[in-house]
């Protein structure tokens, strides 16, 4: 008799997450074999990336705080683009701009072309949206959800380019 599987991991989206993780890990584990390795900073900036799209996650399926969860969002793509940038030999750049950081990874793939409407919405909130002065923005689940569908989209994406 089979198990059921728990919640956390009964989601198409969050098996194709866990599924990729777990390649990953075995690329890297044949790699340190074959003494090849993807660059460690790289590593690092998908890793926290991977953090905050779980975060935005775990916030969106309890529909809590779509502001939150839409910086988690944010955050993630921010990672996981300059994790794609500095695998191309990119020198760091202290920004937060996704539209930005969105127009140099064109230079390497131009379907992010496709990207730049969410990078600059993402960005605009990031900017203006989530300090005071003004009221606490709201969103509802169902535009944070398609949000976070079209960055996962863009996020499986770097993580394909990343993977030998």
């Amino acid at each position: 008799m089979q198990e059921s599987l728990s919640p956390r991991w009964s989601t198409p989206r969050r098996s194709l997450r866990s599924a990729w993780i777990w390649e990953m890990i075995l690329w890297k584990r044949l790699c340190v074999k074959a003494r090849c390795s993807m660059k460690k900073n790289v590593e690092e900036w998908v890793e926290r990336g991977e953090h905050d799209l779980e975060a935005a996650q775990l916030l969106l399926d309890r529909e809590a705080h779509a502001d939150i969860v839409l910086f988690h969002i944010h955050q993630a793509v921010e990672k996981y683009l300059k994790g794609f940038l500095i695998h191309h030999d990119w020198k760091l750049k202290k920004i937060h701009d996704l539209e930005t950081l969105i127009t140099e990874a064109i230079d390497f793939d131009r379907t992010f072309e496709d990207y730049l409407d969410v990078g600059r919405k993402l960005t605009a909130f990031y900017y203006t949206e989530r300090y005071p002065p003004g009221p606490t923005p709201s969103y509802s689940t169902w535009e944070t959800r398609q949000m976070l569908d079209v960055t996962s989209e863009l996020i499986e994406k770097i993580r394909i380019a990343l993977t030998p």
